[in-house]
């Protein structure tokens, strides 16, 4: 399973969507000009009749309401998208930076597929498998931003693309559900040792990973534009609990143990073993979670935001007893059976049915989507999706209401002739005092001179990568005919008693141009917690990685890595984390998060011969603090390096910025890294 989820990762970074072809207006090319004292509102709207966008209106058919009162329309666009094109006609964004940046543009559709291999099972996936290819090859066109995820990602590792082979591809592999299957992540076999086969915990952790997801995804593609953007969520749904009591079933308190060093400790005595502590600190933490509240929060952002959701359930017309369930389902329906000699099981099945397919339709209903469940032809219903999906009005606003509360704003769209409500933008947060304030300086500052190099902000949106999932994370710098790749464990996963064993690392290198520039491999040693690999390379870069951690009884980890050409007076750093001693080894850095009793170490390779270099330390917000920072050089593998070397001891908890500059005569440069400090 594991292969799978890389290969969807895989297929995010090559991700695909469809086409666009605009109708000219005279009022459609002007763009809106910021005005002191006003907001702009963009209001995307679908007049349909037969199911099909109503073509050939103009700015006079429509009427617009902020929370009842009329708007002049300002602006106005009609965007249609038109036949499928071949994925040699489109090319992928160079970046996510790039995609995201396109994905601004309201020509442009932008879709998430969304599945949710926790509430699919085998039966559902395969029945989705051709279904959704012949959707994706019928409406596929060259301007559409396409991006796909699962559990087994983080929805701000999102890449948005414009091809669909690689995804058709993945798709054919119909074996990512895993509803009903015994096949559990080690987090998942810590709590199943803790508390027994019968236990919820399993199904409420998988459900909460479900909720952040798409949670995080609302608010990652609300931050992209105003119109709308679209979520097509594969699953049969959820049952949704509220705050439970603490699961007690095999549980019976932290055991005091000693490890094999001859120390006391509470939880786990041995690494890999199951720790007691952290089981019972998770199952309260998902004890306490009312999903039927976020499933209603998340209705609520999603529409704030302008997210809609196409929900579709793979598994189609169920009948009670038809779709496998989990061990621990299955022993739930057992225990209550023992309980009440009248508990009707067929009965209770029936209920959940209606009660997850309900979740789905409460969904897309107040999202404006359209739920496709209840049918075992996915076709049908993946191609009204396509349809509502083919064009759109872009109607544009300066809102009347100067009041900057930041309130919820409700929107209405008709039509003058019949004032018949047409499908739009529901509602909008109107900006506070001080989110006007930002715009005007951001007007004002756009005509200003741009200051050139990196920024802390930019530095700092690097930690974004120290998901808490993350058991594999890497880094990489180029150096003269090869890149160096640092591929390290998260502390969590160590500390869990996790890869005690080590494991043996790949790294497959691609050059600029997409094509293979070499590889190697490495290995992580039995009680270290990374490794240095070294990658001959051909080509030009800038290059990216994929990186592989395998070993014997653990699933496979993977990251994927950019690293861009070195320019400037000095090369990409590599890090190394040590303890104050000043002796101690220096150990690669792959996941720049570091305790307070931890030293950090910084190699800056010199590319021209320097006769001047600082170093100091910023916080979050840019300002430099009163901390020491070491700067000298050495010699690395026949390199010259700036070494900067900085004692964590005095810093609080959070993310700060080192900062390095350096000169060579009239030139000078500056480079700066991010790290994050825990307790």
């Amino acid at each position: 399973m594991s292969r799978l989820y890389v290969a969807v990762v895989v297929v995010c970074l090559c991700g695909a969507l469809t086409g666009a072809s605009r109708q000219q207006n005279p009022r459609q090319e002007r763009p809106p000009v910021f005005r002191a004292g006003a907001h702009f509102v963009r209001v995307d709207t679908y007049p349909t009749r037969d199911g099909r966008i109503v073509e050939g209106l103009t700015p006079d058919d429509f009427e617009v309401l902020e929370d009842g009162k009329p708007q002049a329309i300002d602006t106005f666009q009609f965007i249609r998208f038109d036949a499928f094109t071949t994925d040699e006609q489109r090319r992928d964004p160079n970046s996510q930076r790039e995609a995201f940046a396109l994905a601004g543009d309201p020509a442009y559709r932008v879709f998430v597929l969304y599945l949710d291999a926790y509430h699919v099972n085998l039966i559902g996936s395969h029945s989705l498998r051709q279904p959704l290819v012949n959707m994706l090859q019928r409406i596929l066109g060259p301007r559409d931003l396409f991006g796909m995820l699962t559990p087994q990602q983080m929805p701000r590792d999102l890449i948005l693309g414009r091809q669909t082979q690689m995804i058709e591809e993945q798709l054919a592999n119909w074996t990512w559900g895993l509803q009903g299957r015994a096949e559990y992540s080690p987090e998942e076999n810590a709590l199943l040792a803790c508390f027994g086969e019968d236990t919820p915990v399993i199904g409420q952790r998988r459900l909460d990973k479900v909720f952040s997801d798409l949670e995080e995804l609302v608010a990652l593609l609300g931050g992209l534009r105003q119109e709308r953007k679209n979520i097509l969520l594969f699953s049969r749904g959820w049952s949704l609990p509220g705050p439970a009591g603490v699961p007690a079933s095999r549980y019976t308190g932290p055991p005091v143990g000693i490890t094999d060093a001859g120390k006391l400790t509470l939880g786990a005595a041995r690494p890999g073993d199951a720790s007691t502590r952290w089981c019972m600190d998770e199952a309260m933490r998902l004890s306490g979670i009312d999903f039927r509240r976020r499933h209603r929060d998340l209705v609520t952002e999603s529409r704030r935001q302008n997210v809609t959701f196409y929900p579709v359930n793979p598994s189609g017309l169920e009948a009670p007893g038809q779709i496998p369930t989990s061990q621990a389902e299955r022993n739930a329906e057992d225990a209550k059976r023992r309980a009440d000699p009248t508990y009707n099981s067929v009965a209770a099945q029936m209920d959940d049915i209606r009660d997850r397919n309900d979740g789905l339709i409460e969904l897309a209903t107040n999202t404006d989507g359209t739920a496709v469940i209840n049918s075992n032809d996915l076709t049908p219903g993946l191609t009204r999706i396509a349809n509502d999906l083919a064009a759109y009005y872009v109607l544009g606003y300066y809102t009347t209401n100067t009041k900057w509360d930041g309130g919820v704003r409700k929107i209405t769209v008709r039509l003058k002739k019949t004032h018949e409500a047409v499908r739009a933008r529901r509602e909008y947060r109107a900006p506070t005092e001080a989110e006007m304030a930002g715009m005007r300086e951001a007007v004002a500052a756009a005509s200003e001179p741009k200051p050139s190099g990196p920024t802390p902000a930019t530095a700092l949106g690097e930690l974004a990568r120290l998901r808490p999932a993350a058991t594999l994370l890497a880094h990489g710098a180029s150096r003269p005919g090869e890149v160096v790749v640092a591929a390290e464990l998260a502390a969590a996963a160590v500390e869990a008693g996790r890869w005690k064993a080590g494991g043996d690392v790949e790294v497959i290198v691609s050059g600029a141009g997409g094509g293979n520039a070499g590889a190697a491999r490495g290995r992580i040693d039995a009680g270290a917690r990374a490794t240095l690999i070294h990658v001959p390379i051909s080509g030009a870069g800038p290059w990216s990685a994929s990186v592989r951690l395998r070993a014997a009884g653990e699933a496979d980890q993977f990251d994927r890595i950019s690293i861009p050409v070195a320019t400037g007076l000095l090369g990409e750093p590599l890090a190394y984390r040590a303890t104050p001693a000043p002796a101690s080894p220096l150990r690669p850095v792959g996941a720049f998060q570091f305790r307070r009793t931890e030293r950090i170490h910084i190699d800056w390779p010199v590319l021209r011969p320097l006769d001047r270099r600082d170093a100091r330390l910023l916080g979050r917000d840019g300002k430099p603090l009163a901390l020491e920072v070491n700067v000298g050089e050495r010699p690395v593998e026949g390199q010259t390096m700036v070494a900067v070397d900085l004692n964590l001891a005095p810093l609080t908890a959070g993310d700060y910025v080192i900062e390095l500059t350096a000169g060579a005569g009239a030139d000078s440069d500056a480079k700066l890294l991010a790290i994050r400090i825990v307790r």
